[in-house]
């Protein structure tokens, strides 16, 4: 197994990673509610539409993700130089190779989080009455999710697909595998695939889907050691991430059909 890509990064690199991190999730709220402020101020939004609401949720997911890849980035160039990796940087040939690889391994993590998830829903099970099992389950669904059960305009559905299957899985990859993990590798060793994971799975804030995103974060890094690339890791969450949109638009197509 490689290292990760990339010139040795120096002390203090977990630090900046993990305010990097925190700045993009201060961000988000920020954004958002700045953004009300002003749509309402000038733009006359009441925010009593359901599209207005998710419009701006989706600007408050790129806001954050924006800053995780403009900081992690300039923070890579900045310290190490000519030698550090560009977050997206294989030759070009190389570039169709990784792709493919990225969807393959997309589909299989896809599988391997299914089976994550049900295991760790079994071993809630044990601990949780079901009802409040189920309660739980439903506030982990995450906003990018809740928004596709609603009634968006067709050009903010599309939007939230991009959002949902290239902005977030960009970001998330920049920082945690690009920076995070690398910055970690060389201070933990092994380790860091734990300990990287874990900063990825509380980031999300689940309990019962913690160990689903826990497995899937130390997948993704072994991936990208393995590659030397970020594409195939970025790819590879961005498929995990379009398929499940995809099947929850399918379910809710399926759902709106009347009955014969």
């Amino acid at each position: 197994m490689a290292s990760a890509g990339g010139a040795a990064l120096p002390p203090g690199s977990v630090r900046a990673g993990v305010a990097i991190m925190v700045a993009g999730l201060l961000a988000a709220p920020w954004a958002r509610a700045v953004a009300r402020l002003v749509l309402e101020r000038f733009a006359g939004w009441d925010f009593q539409v359901p599209w207005q609401t998710a419009a701006v949720a989706l600007g408050s997911v790129w806001v954050q993700n924006g800053v995780w890849v403009a900081l992690s980035a300039a923070y890579l160039a900045a310290v190490a130089g000519r030698a550090a990796p560009a977050p997206l940087g294989p030759r070009l040939r190389e570039l169709a190779a990784d792709v493919w690889l990225g969807v393959r391994w997309g589909v299989l993590l896809l599988f391997v989080n299914g089976l994550t998830a049900r295991l760790s829903l079994a071993v809630w099970g044990r601990l949780l009455p079901h009802d409040e099992l189920m309660a739980r389950v439903e506030r982990e669904r995450g906003m990018l999710l809740s928004l596709f059960e609603g009634t968006q305009p067709p050009w903010l559905l599309a939007l939230l697909v991009f959002t949902v299957a290239v902005v977030a899985p960009l970001g998330e990859e920049v920082l945690f595998r690009g920076l995070l993990h690398r910055a970690l590798r060389a201070h933990l060793g092994r380790r860091a695939f734990f300990v990287g994971a874990a900063l990825f799975a509380a980031i999300h804030l689940y309990a019962i889907h913690f160990l689903p995103v826990f497995v899937l974060g130390a997948l993704l890094a072994w991936i990208y050691e393995g590659r030397g690339s970020l594409v195939v890791p970025v790819v590879a969450h961005g498929t995990v991430n379009a398929i499940v949109a995809a099947a929850h638009i399918a379910l809710r197509s399926v759902q709106s059909v009347p009955p014969p």
